[in-house]
């Protein structure tokens, strides 16, 4: 892995913040092993049992996941729903531009096997004041928690205390210098969300990410076994 570590300032959990976007806390005792190889014979049993529910037909009488789309739609339906040709396409992603609440975003669809497994939200409007992005941040955070109420976790990570004694009006620059992520999470009956406000390359980001819970468990059990077979 090549994530990065650090604390939550409120109550100083370890957190590891994948590439991808997506983060998880991590016991102290288990930071050595977060990356463990070997499976085990009933992690294998697992594996099996999920990618085979991961098979079930789509239920298309309920809500729809991301977008109009529902976990485990193909890329042509994907397609078809959007009903447009994608401005980006490779084996296992999609995208599109897109309006999200006023604002102009990069719809993406991550896919695994063919199959929806994960999709994402990601800014695309340029500003001059770094703080232009954290309020779109909270916008799009305060529209989450009206649709899906109080997030299940809500943190400010601080992976450097250069701007961490200064007022909110300086967190978009402690953003741009990596110095601070804003997270908030949604814990739903079949996907996770996470608004996340970051920064890459002294710009702030801002992206909702949406994991299938039962589809991503499939794609990261598919790339660990790589990684094993690889050994």
């Amino acid at each position: 892995m090549t994530g990065e570590w650090a604390r939550t300032s409120a109550d100083s959990k370890l957190v590891y913040l994948h590439d991808n976007g997506s983060w998880q806390f991590v016991e102290e005792k288990d930071r050595a092993t977060l990356t463990a190889s070997d499976p085990g014979p009933e992690r294998t049993t697992l594996e099996t049992s999920i990618a085979t529910e991961a098979r079930a037909p789509i239920d298309r009488s309920t809500e729809s996941d991301f977008r109009a789309s529902h976990w485990g739609d193909s890329k042509d339906t994907i397609c078809a729903v959007e009903g447009a040709s994608p401005d980006h396409e490779s084996d296992d992603q999609i995208a599109w531009s897109a309006q999200l609440a006023g604002l102009d975003v990069f719809a993406f669809y991550d896919l695994h096997e063919n199959r929806l497994v994960s999709a994402s939200y990601f800014l695309g409007e340029e500003y001059a004041n770094e703080n232009s992005y954290v309020r779109d941040f909270e916008m799009l955070a305060a529209l989450l928690e009206r649709k899906y109420g109080e997030p299940t976790e809500s943190h400010a990570v601080w992976h450097d205390d250069l701007y961490e004694d200064d007022g909110p009006d300086k967190w978009g620059r402690a953003i741009a210098s990596e110095g601070l992520s804003l997270i908030k999470r949604w814990e739903l009956e079949r996907t996770n969300i996470t608004a996340m406000a970051y920064g890459k390359d002294y710009e702030v980001k801002v992206a909702i990410r949406y994991e299938s819970k039962e589809l991503i468990r499939v794609k990261e059990s598919a790339a660990e076994a790589q990684a094993i077979a690889d050994l």
